[in-house]
């Protein structure tokens, strides 16, 4: 609970940070090789700074293999940007299988003229953009098909 004294750029200041016992172990050899007067300028680099809780959920899923279907969903909420709203009507991304996204064709005339089109390049370097190339090829498939 804030007290009255707090100003506001204090609350707004990072909350303190409890190190760790390697932390102060590593501070206490820096100092020792720098100088004591000149560790609190060196000490801060080698902190590791805080990182976003959705950065480190995506981490840890893609450490367990379980990210797969976050992936497949951004891709999902950004189809129609991808691909054109038109063209999005007609193609869905289905599964992420490695860096291969399958995406369905509703209908089979569809599928025929996107395999040939050299539309298919441009929407995969989209996708290798929006997914920081982790999407780098397209695979289409008849519709009910993987």
């Amino acid at each position: 609970m804030p007290s009255d004294s707090d100003s506001p750029r204090e609350l707004l200041a990072p909350r303190r940070h409890f190190f760790s016992a390697e932390e102060r172990q590593m501070d206490r050899l820096v100092a020792q090789w720098v100088g004591e007067e000149s560790a609190p300028d060196i000490l801060g680099r080698f902190h590791p700074q805080p990182r976003p809780l959705g950065k480190c959920a995506e981490g840890f899923l893609r450490k367990i293999g379980q990210d797969q279907g976050v992936l497949l969903e951004k891709i999902c909420g950004h189809w129609p940007q991808v691909v054109g709203e038109q063209t999005s009507r007609q193609l869905r991304p289905v599964e992420v299988r490695g860096d291969t996204l399958v995406v369905s064709a509703e209908n089979p005339t569809y599928l025929y003229v996107f395999r040939q089109s050299p539309l298919m390049g441009t929407i995969c370097q989209r996708l290798e953009q929006l997914t920081e190339g982790r999407v780098k090829q397209c695979r289409l498939v008849a519709p009910g098909r993987r």
